[in-house]
């Protein structure tokens, strides 16, 4: 505008200040509440959204001091820096012209009928929930159904428009009731064609887990043999496991371990004789980068999944054995369904566990494999059953009858042995070979009444019968666990909540029983907690900064309207791609809360910069658009591109990071075309709102009304101005040189000519 460069550095800073400071706030005060989150969620991202929180503050230091100060250094006062020079960047300007005046065009257009785009943007995104909720619906019917209370909503709110129009307006007609209607079918719709598109992906819609699912770095397999198997039997059966695992070219190396059984439930290690266990660690997996740079290092291609298919088939079935490969990897919270069965009944509670466990296995759950039991019956055991009339007979109660069992097979060494001044304990208990013979339990005396002696067999019954291999308790109470294997392409989260309804519908848990979720489903739960919180408040302190940054309660909430939109975009991005939603994806979610506002709030400010400069609303609206597309580009680009390589995985291990990625691109770009068209509409909405209620409460209406003048009169003339004649046409941007009026100016700082 041929201004000096020192001043026009301070004026391009004033301007942009405002919005400058609300966009880093707003991206600073949703990641606080994250750095103080408790748990796993805080140990995790605590680094991060510190980390975030310095750079993003700093930037802003940066923006308001080095920034100007470069620019004005570096520019000459009379240099023309506005218009391009080469023929790409005139191409480029040409092309970037005739996509402004198109965005005027469609911005007018979108004023003149703000309710129509302000429903329909809305209804976009309430249909992306209705298409999540009709994919887990049982039936077609059943998924038209959830649509019919939006149905409803929306053809009240066209009746109550059509009585609007008649009270007020004195206007008869229709159009509320047949556009309301037409809105109103799209939900049923959209749930239906959720349901259909479920039944033909044969899986979830939308998976969500807890931990993203990362190729795994190990392949296990976990051996069992009948209980009372020998280890010589138990270690043969592990020779042959271990010696397929040696076939495979991808595994680095293996480790049998024999006798234990480990890894697979939060409760420890099991020790036995009849359990083994052989762990193959794999090459670590070539990456995309490593392609690409053709690394010589020996790294596998093919994804862990294969090469448990390869073993399992290998292994094959042995005889007498049950065996079980599954993949492990770093972020391992055992198996993903993990069902914890508490009880004081243990008949009851071994019944229970093995009804679910026998109904799993027969498929009644799509995509659940190898269903166990933690604790199994089969282990053979001596059991003495007091006879209570018979023991108060020879005054013996079962107190006293089980003290002296119990020092036949653990000993009692209260007796000492003093030779030559040294002591030495002596333990008093049954001989090992006959610990196992029922007869000679049976026979021992275990006092003695009137001088003879008083047997087991005369107080109790012995009886042989097959136990528990281990009694495991929680909060005081007998626990048994039932976990349960996954197909590949099934989410823990969606499964697991399956097997929980389908317990309660089926009536699987009689009365004294009580059912716990464990593993990655109640770290899910307990986490989740944290994180809703964080967010909700992340949510409340951005508007709290935004309000009283603009002094206003509305504006905020026109600018927050962005941050639904790009929620949905975030989900049909992983609907996409086929990504689970997980803890680590949620931080996405967060950094979008921030991010996505960054569009509406120079919208926003511009828009409100105008109006105080003395233009109508309409004016301002339309000429500030255009005139932010170019920033707004600008950032909404930098940002896909600084995530395009998070969201396409490229190095070793980034599928664990990638739904970051996906998440933020999929929400960027949503609210980005959503945001050019459906937040002029919103903000006039909003703010005949906001005169309306400032003219209830007596208060002065700001910028004059709703298209009058604010308080700094223009310089201008202040006619109407026709903005669709005051542009350049197509043809006359084609020929743009490097004389081009001021009109296509992209900076925003120069005024539209009225003329």
């Amino acid at each position: 505008m041929g201004e000096d460069p020192q001043e026009a550095a301070i004026n391009g800073r004033n301007e942009i200040g405002l919005a400058a400071l609300a966009i880093t706030l707003a991206d600073v005060v949703v990641f606080v509440p994250i750095a103080t989150a408790q748990g796993i969620a805080g140990q995790f991202f605590k680094p991060l959204a510190l980390t975030y929180v310095f750079a993003v503050l700093f930037s802003l230091f940066v923006s308001f001091t080095l920034t100007p100060l470069l620019a004005a250094r570096w520019f000459k006062k009379g240099e023309d820096v506005e218009h391009a020079k080469g023929k790409f960047a005139i191409g480029f300007e040409k092309w970037f012209g005739k996509l402004e005046h198109r965005y005027r065009r469609v911005l007018e257009w979108s004023l003149n009928h703000r309710w129509f785009v302000f429903i329909a943007g809305n209804t976009v995104l309430l249909s992306v929930f209705m298409i999540l909720a009709g994919a887990n619906a049982p039936k077609p019917g059943d998924a038209a159904k959830m649509g019919m209370p939006l149905m409803m909503v929306y053809f009240v709110g066209g009746i109550i428009a059509f009585l609007c129009n008649l009270i007020f307006y004195r206007r008869v007609t229709l159009r509320p009731v047949w556009g309301a209607l037409l809105f109103a079918l799209i939900f049923p719709v959209a749930a239906v064609g959720g349901w259909k598109f479920a039944d033909w992906k044969q899986e979830s819609v939308f998976k969500f887990s807890f931990i993203p699912s990362t190729d795994p770095t190990q392949v296990r397999a976990t051996i069992e043999l009948p209980v009372g198997s020998s280890l010589a039997e138990t270690d043969r059966v592990a020779r042959m496991v271990e010696k397929e695992f040696l076939k495979v070219e991808d595994i680095k190396f293996t480790l049998t371990e024999v006798g234990k059984e480990s890894g697979s439930r939060l409760g420890g290690d099991n020790s036995s004789t009849n359990f083994a266990e052989v762990s193959g660690t794999l090459i670590e997996r070539r990456s995309t980068i490593d392609k690409l740079k053709r690394n010589p290092e020996e790294l596998r291609d093919r994804k862990a999944s294969s090469v448990v298919t390869q073993l399992t088939k290998a292994v094959g079935k042995i005889p007498g054995a049950k065996v079980r490969i599954v993949g492990v990897s770093n972020f391992n919270f055992g198996r993903p369904i993990q069902l914890a069965l508490i009880s004081d009944d243990r008949e009851l509670l071994t019944r229970t566990a093995a009804t679910i466990r026998d109904r799993l296995a027969a498929g009644e759950i799509d995509g659940v494999i190898n269903p166990d039991v933690s604790v199994k019956s089969g282990k053979p055991e001596l059991r003495v059953t007091p006879d209570l009339r018979r023991a108060a007979d020879v005054n013996l109660d079962a107190v006293s009858l089980g003290n002296a069992i119990r020092i036949l097979y653990q000993g009692n060494d209260d007796s000492k042995m003093r030779v030559n001044g040294r002591e030495y304990g002596i333990r008093v208990m049954l001989d090992y070979a006959d610990r196992n013979k029922r007869e000679t339990l049976e026979s021992v005396p275990i006092r003695f009444s009137q001088g003879k002696p008083i047997y087991v067999n005369q107080v109790g019954d012995v009886s042989s019968k097959p136990g528990l291999t281990a009694i495991n308790r929680r909060d005081r109470a007998e626990e048994i666990q039932v976990t349960a294997d996954l197909l590949p392409g099934k989410s823990n989260g969606v499964v697991g909540a399956e097997v929980k309804k389908w317990i309660e519908r089926e009536k699987l848990l009689p009365e004294g029983v009580k059912l716990r979720t464990l593993g990655e489903a109640d770290a899910q739960a307990r986490e989740g907690v944290f994180l809703v919180t964080a967010l909700l408040l992340g949510l409340f302190l951005v508007y709290a900064v935004l309000a009283s940054l603009y002094n206003n309660f509305l504006y905020p909430m026109i600018i927050q309207l962005a941050q639904p939109q790009a929620l949905v975009g975030a989900l049909l991005a992983l609907m996409i791609t086929d990504q689970a939603f997980s803890v680590i994806g949620f931080i996405g979610v967060v950094a979008l809360v921030g991010l996505v506002g960054k569009n509406a709030i120079l919208l926003v400010d511009y828009t409100n910069t105008l109006r105080e400069r003395g233009r109508r609303r309409h004016d301002a609206i339309t000429e500030a658009g255009p005139i932010r597309l170019r920033p707004i580009v600008m950032t909404t680009v930098a940002l896909i591109l600084g995530t395009l390589p998070i969201a396409m995985a490229l190095g070793r291990g980034s599928e664990f990071r990638q739904s970051i990625g996906t998440i933020i691109l999929g929400g960027i770009i949503l609210s980005t075309l959503l945001t050019l068209v459906v937040i002029p509409c919103s903000y006039t909405i909003f703010d005949d709102l906001s005169n309306l209620i400032s003219k209830w409460m007596g208060k002065p209406i700001p910028f004059g009304g709703a298209e009058g003048y604010g308080a700094v009169e223009s310089t201008e003339k202040s006619e109407s101005v026709d903005l669709t004649e005051a542009v350049a046409t197509p043809e006359e941007l084609d020929r743009v040189d490097e004389t081009a009026n001021p009109e296509s100016d992209s900076t925003g700082t120069s005024e539209i000519n009225s003329d």
